[in-house]
């Protein structure tokens, strides 16, 4: 199985956190699986800006010359995808909203029915692979912060033909989350 890790921790002096995101890596290598571990604070990808270039005037590109296309490209290549991110004001980082944001190259800018709701039809045919939410609460994080970037995240896996595996403590035993990546 292929998985792409995004690390979206924005702070390099949080090395527990960076510890734990390669605690889970090493789990699922171990187990016999390719992992690619995408340090987004060491990549420049700019905000989305509402263009819509990447839908009309240049069809899956972006206007934006960065590191982006290197990071759908891990996307489409993978089976499931873990978003590791700490929670900052109850939601994951700035550095994971706008790579998550900048997704939109990989669907149509048409509108389909389906399963009772609107969506855009994929770009190449090829769903996103499963997705997963590896989370480090900040003191103070309640039950409902966890319920809410679990429904965002959710929403987007849905929007994006997919599926949100888990949403988990980073804490949790590096092995018990690979079973869990492991069972798509």
């Amino acid at each position: 199985m292929n998985v792409t890790i995004l690390d979206g921790n924005p702070d390099v002096e949080r090395v527990p956190f960076s510890f734990m995101v390669g605690g889970v890596a090493r789990a699922l290598v171990g187990a016999g699986h390719e992992v690619e571990t995408v340090v987004l604070r060491e990549r420049v990808v700019h905000r989305c800006i509402g263009c819509f270039s990447c839908w009309l005037r240049t069809p899956g590109l972006c206007i934006f010359d960065d590191d982006h296309p290197a990071i759908l490209r891990s996307l489409l290549r993978s089976d499931a995808v873990v978003f590791a991110s700490p929670l900052v004001a109850g939601f994951y980082t700035a550095l994971l909203k706008t790579t998550i944001d900048r997704v939109i190259p990989l669907v149509l800018p048409y509108i389909e029915f389906s399963a009772g709701e609107c969506r855009h039809p994929l770009r190449y045919g090829r769903r996103m692979p499963a997705m997963a939410l590896l989370f480090d609460p900040e003191e103070g994080t309640e039950q409902e912060d966890v319920a809410i970037v679990s429904r965002a995240l959710e929403r987007f896996a849905r929007n994006a033909h997919s599926r949100l595996l888990f949403a988990r403590p980073l804490s949790d035993d590096p092995q018990e989350v690979r079973h869990a990546v492991e069972h798509l």
